[in-house]
């Protein structure tokens, strides 16, 4: 690395030591380290954005010419783009693994956005009932697994496993499986 790519590394570096507190815990599922982390479900966003730097092993552009609007400024430009391998646990315990293209590192986005749009391009549904906390909300896999969508606060929410180094302290996680009415039969 030269100088100027040293010391955005260990501006990143930084950021994310900073920002410690918005990510899960770390957890080991059918041998790979992953982190909990709470995605936003926005119709509207034009791409996925990731609140902390992304993974050096996820990132394929550095400063790309992008620039996003609404966060923080009118104009804030991309520090970071790249591929995030996430997983999700379907309501039955299976393990459903994909990848974020194209998501983007934004300073001062403080959430974790899916883009609702690209994700229903890739074959994805989502399933919002009335009821706010108690209704009954859930993602669609592309292979028809059901994934629990969290209400809070007026927002919706998917918990995705992000890809995290092998050094980051983990604990063991054992999916389970519980059976899971249809809403056809109001169970």
């Amino acid at each position: 690395l030269d100088d100027k790519e040293s010391s955005e590394v260990d501006a990143i570096e930084k950021v994310v030591d900073e920002n410690k507190e918005r990510r899960g815990p770390t957890f080991t599922l059918w041998g790979v380290n992953r982190q909990i982390r709470f995605f936003l479900q926005d119709t509207g966003a034009q791409a996925h954005m990731s609140g902390v730097p992304l993974p050096e092993t996820a990132v394929t552009e550095r400063n790309p010419k992008q620039f996003v609007h609404g966060v923080g400024q009118n104009r804030t430009q991309v520090n970071q783009r790249g591929n995030l391998d996430v997983s999700s646990i379907s309501q039955l315990g299976r393990e459903f693994n994909f990848v974020l293209s194209d998501i983007i590192y934004v300073k001062g986005c403080k959430k974790d956005i899916l883009s609702w749009g690209i994700l229903s391009e890739e074959g994805w549904t989502a399933t919002i009932n009335a009821g706010g906390v108690a209704g009954r909300h859930y993602a669609t896999d592309p292979t028809g697994e059901r994934h629990t969508i969290v209400y809070k606060h007026r927002h919706f929410y998917i918990a995705l496993g992000v890809r995290v180094a092998v050094d980051e302290e983990n604990e063991v996680y054992t999916p389970y499986t519980t059976q899971i009415g249809t809403p056809e039969r109001n169970e």
